[in-house]
């Protein structure tokens, strides 16, 4: 089985920091900050719910950050229903 794996994180997430506004919100640069190299599939759900819930990406964007989650997930070898439990923002 092949395994889906990024070499160098930081070039996506220099990638998603230099998007225009009209891809990404600069609000979310914060949190893009902050992830880890490689981010935790926790920390790119973060960043997708508070983009679909307040419209701040994209759908090109929104899907990029899906594809990532999706890989991050594999990588970990987790699932989603695995990591919803710990999003406490969806409880503010």
């Amino acid at each position: 089985m092949n395994e889906t794996k990024l070499a160098d994180w930081s070039d996506i997430k220099r990638l998603m920091l230099e998007a225009p506004d009209g891809q990404l919100d600069p609000s979310m640069f914060p949190l893009i900050e902050a992830w880890g190299n490689p981010p935790s599939s926790l920390q790119i759900l973060e960043v997708i719910d508070h983009c679909i819930h307040a419209g701040l990406a994209s759908g090109f964007t929104v899907s990029a950050f899906q594809t990532l989650l999706r890989i991050r997930l594999i990588e970990e070898g987790k699932k989603l229903e695995d990591i919803t439990p710990f999003a406490t923002w969806r409880n503010e």
